[in-house]
């Protein structure tokens, strides 16, 4: 038996209209020690070494498949490729043409999968699905004005030399989404007294230097 419930959108757009969808609540993460686990059990004529090496040998096998531009399909399970993003500005100084200046630019950022729609028939038959309750967007108590004014006396704090999103989350009590959206908004806004530093998973938010 699984959980659905129906989780607020944000109003990117101000526009005051409130919109909803659905989603399925994870009740826990299933491991790769719990998933052999349960894949030989007793009786099952499955060894859990052999089923070990399978595994292991079949992600060895997909990373070298998917690093040399081919799509993996995987029968009943689906199909997995690799996707590209940028990881510095086009426009690098050098003796680099264009061609291999891009190149440079580019790396492995993540896999696309596509589910089999027979595993998505077979989910469906054996699901049954139960209604939780409604997840509704948290609502800051602080005006934008407090919010940043909190965000600047916790980076005037010498304990805190950097803030990541959590933390503004944490502050000024939003949802993660919300104060990742607003931070944005406040580090790209001229004569703030805050701005981005980093990027991807070592982005986070500092004193503006006419701050320091």
């Amino acid at each position: 038996m699984a959980k659905y419930f129906k989780q607020e959108m944000p109003d990117l757009r101000n526009t005051g209209e409130k919109k909803f969808y659905y989603r399925m609540k994870v009740n826990e993460n299933i491991d790769f020690d719990e998933l052999v686990r349960r894949l030989t059990y007793p009786g099952s004529g499955l060894d859990k070494g052999q089923v070990v090496q399978v595994i292991a040998a079949i992600g060895k096998q997909m990373s070298l498949e998917m690093a040399s531009g081919n799509s993996v399909t995987i029968d009943g399970i689906g199909t997995f490729r690799a996707s590209v993003g940028m990881t510095m500005p086009k426009d690098l100084t050098g003796s680099d043409t264009g061609k291999e200046t891009n190149a440079r630019s580019l790396k492995v950022t993540g896999i696309i999968y596509r589910a089999a729609s027979q595993l998505v028939r077979t989910i469906s038959s054996q699901c049954t699905l139960v209604r939780d309750k409604e997840h509704r967007l948290r609502k800051s108590p602080y005006s934008k004005e407090e919010r940043i004014g909190l965000a600047v006396g916790y980076l005037s704090d010498g304990a805190h030399p950097f803030m990541r999103v959590g933390d503004y989350a944490r502050l000024t009590r939003q949802s993660h989404c919300a104060a990742s959206r607003e931070l944005q908004e406040i580090s790209r806004t001229p004569l703030s007294p805050i701005r981005r530093d980093g990027r991807a998973s070592a982005l986070v938010y500092v004193l503006s230097r006419e701050q320091l």
